[in-house]
């Protein structure tokens, strides 16, 4: 990221200014949709529990899981 060299020639804002000017966070509606999907059903489902309700939650939830997993990893370009 920086170099010993490079610490103290910039105040630690100037830093983070020009850190932030260059991250771009792209956002992904379709997964956002099934996210949104996904908890809205597990809230659901554990307002109302059975036996199938508790297998599907195990599902969704191993699914809102992988969605995080993968949008933590690709969220920056």
């Amino acid at each position: 990221m920086f170099n010993k060299d490079e610490a103290n020639k910039w105040p630690l804002k100037d830093k983070y200014k020009y850190l932030n000017e260059h991250i771009e966070i792209t956002r992904n509606k379709e997964m956002e949709n099934e996210m949104l999907f996904f908890s809205t059903l597990s809230k659901k489902m554990r307002e109302h529990p059975s036996k199938e309700n508790l297998e599907a939650l195990k599902k969704s939830d191993e699914k809102i899981n992988e969605m995080i997993n993968y949008s933590a990893t690709t969220f920056i370009k």
